[in-house]
């Protein structure tokens, strides 16, 4: 089963991903969860991932920086990042990472 990161600063959100993603996609676990970048990379330094999803926007750390600070430790490692704007300049900057 391939593990994953999920990071997320709303507590339904986050905990709706984490019960459900096996079910949605079944070769997949929520290992972890974090409410915010700062916990993912605290995370990160300690745990091995198959994948991480992000929120975006997140007070503290946000995900497209997160993103930049997994790049730069470990370039294979996939990340989805996800976002309710539709702002085409967050598109923009998390399809570069």
């Amino acid at each position: 089963m391939y593990r994953a990161l999920i990071v997320e600063d709303e507590d339904l959100m986050r905990e709706y991903l984490a019960t459900r993603l096996t079910d949605i996609c079944p070769d997949w676990e929520a290992a972890a969860t974090a409410s915010d970048g700062v916990e993912a990379v605290e995370i990160l330094a300690h745990d091995h991932f198959d994948a991480v999803l992000t929120d975006i926007r997140m007070p503290g750390m946000s995900g497209l920086e997160l993103a930049r600070i997994i790049r730069r430790t470990d370039p294979e490692l996939p990340i989805l990042i996800l976002s309710g704007y539709d702002e085409f300049e967050y598109a923009r900057a998390s399809m570069r990472l």
